[in-house]
């Protein structure tokens, strides 16, 4: 998982960034690797993102939640949580192998 010590205290968000990046480099790879060896059972796949992908991007949460400022963190013009909820709704289309369907194609385009 790594160890990022971060010396600004203004900008916890770094840390996030970073967890964020980890944690879709592995699911990248968890994706290939499913792909590689024909994986399509939903609960194992549900299990592994679970197991594998949201371990590394909660990994720290307690610490970034103690560095930053939770009126700041948590206001709708913060892009990171924004990101992180677009990984994990991507991490679920996937696991749950949702067709892109025409009808439903402009919420796809707004959830993302």
């Amino acid at each position: 998982m790594g160890l990022n010590i971060v010396n600004d205290s203004n900008k916890p968000d770094k840390v996030l960034v970073d967890r964020i990046q980890h944690a879709t480099r592995t699911f990248n790879a968890l994706k290939s690797n499913c792909r590689l060896s024909g994986l399509a059972n939903v609960r194992v796949r549900i299990q592994l993102v679970n197991a594998l992908v949201c371990s590394v991007l909660q990994y720290g949460s307690v610490i970034y939640a103690c560095l930053s400022n939770t009126e700041t963190a948590l206001s709708p013009a913060n892009m990171v949580f924004l990101k992180a909820e677009i990984l994990i709704r991507k991490m679920l289309r996937w696991a749950f192998q949702f067709d892109i369907d025409t009808r439903c194609s402009l919420m796809y385009l707004i959830a993302n």
